[in-house]
């Protein structure tokens, strides 16, 4: 979010490949493996506000449109996008004031994950859509200019983030992270900031145009504990065989290591991933919709509603337009509408 550089691999044609034609490749899989490693074992908080962990460069490409819409999906009479009310103080507010107590937001990140959250080479610091959010969270929270005197990064794997919110570990996940319904059976969201869609990153030689023209028994590489693993798992037809793995860095290794064919994401890390390698690819169409929202503990609804309000500020003064661009995502899209209609737990 190390290995040896891979030998000659196997394309699905059969046709081998040269070891060179691997090798810068190589160097910066080394690069993203040692970042996903630094980030295992620095999960606990160090310092004053981040967790070393080494990132690429940032994209030359943006995300594509999110797909159409599809039906609602229900969630006990809501939408799975619907969120709390929003409320600048609301009454009580033990999570706000935990944290306010403490004098630290407790954040969980990528550090892996260009354009929302990924290290900058050459400053070392966090940057992307994600943490800009977190940091206006934290002077929602402390006020002005408090955010790197406020906040502690914790950067985890896509694995780590329900886990960590159902524990208390962390206050909020920014992880671009998909809202649904089995998610909302354990944590709370934010209303939707971000729609993107899975894709497929395939090597850059490969004739398949769509996931369905892939052989049958395509080893395709997903992140445990994200939405891929549910969503090749409805290509019933192809026999696909998922590779989970921890932390989706590990699938752009796998790939050049011959462990994988495929890696099905959500387009923002598959484009991510292209840009890192000259011998990867993105195709095909949008195969889900990946709603992305900020998520909680179940309990502290008060911090949701703070988040909400926060969001829907600065959408209406432009900020969330000036985040946006700074971090190299499309303004001419308008961001998703906020629906806060979901009816606070009754005590």
């Amino acid at each position: 979010m190390t290995s040896a550089a891979p030998g000659p691999a196997t394309s699905s044609n059969g046709v081998l490949r040269s070891a060179g034609r691997w090798k810068l490749a190589a160097v910066a899989a080394t690069a993203l493996v040692l970042a996903w490693s630094l980030g295992q074992s620095g999960r606990q908080v160090l310092g004053t506000n981040e967790v070393p962990v080494i990132n690429g460069l940032p994209p030359d490409s943006l995300p594509s449109p999110p797909p159409a819409p599809t039906p609602n999906e229900d969630c006990r009479g809501f939408d799975a996008r619907a969120s709390y009310p929003a409320s600048a103080t609301p009454q009580p507010s033990p999570a706000v004031e935990r944290i306010r107590q403490r004098g630290k937001l407790v954040a969980g990140v990528s550090a892996d994950t260009l354009l929302f959250g990924a290290r900058d080479s050459l400053t070392g610091q966090l940057q992307g859509l994600d943490v800009d959010l977190v940091r206006q969270l934290a002077i929602t929270i402390f006020g002005n200019n408090s955010a790197d005197q406020h906040v502690q990064f914790r950067v985890i794997t896509y694995a780590d983030r329900i886990p960590l919110l159902e524990s208390g570990a962390v206050d909020v996940v920014a992880h671009t992270m998909t809202i649904n319904c089995a998610r909302w059976n354990r944590i709370a969201f934010s209303s939707e900031y971000y729609s993107a869609g899975q894709q497929l990153l395939v090597k850059s030689d490969a004739k398949e145009k769509e996931i369905e023209e892939l052989p049958k028994g395509s080893r395709v590489c997903v992140p445990s504990g994200g939405t891929s693993v549910e969503n090749l798992a409805k290509f019933t037809d192809n026999a696909f065989v998922a590779v989970p793995v921890d932390d989706i860095t590990q699938c752009l290794v796998l790939m050049q290591q011959g462990g994988a064919d495929a890696v099905l994401s959500d387009d923002t890390v598959v484009k991510g991933m292209a840009r890192q390698d000259p011998y990867v690819k993105v195709i095909g169409r949008f195969l889900s919709e990946e709603p992305y929202g900020m998520g909680f503990n179940a309990q502290d609804t008060d911090l949701v509603q703070v988040v909400n309000a926060m969001l829907d500020a600065i959408r209406t003064d432009g900020t969330f337009d000036t985040l946006r661009l700074k971090n190299g995502l499309p303004t001419d899209i308008a961001p998703p509408t906020p629906d806060t209609g979901r009816r606070l737990p009754t005590a």
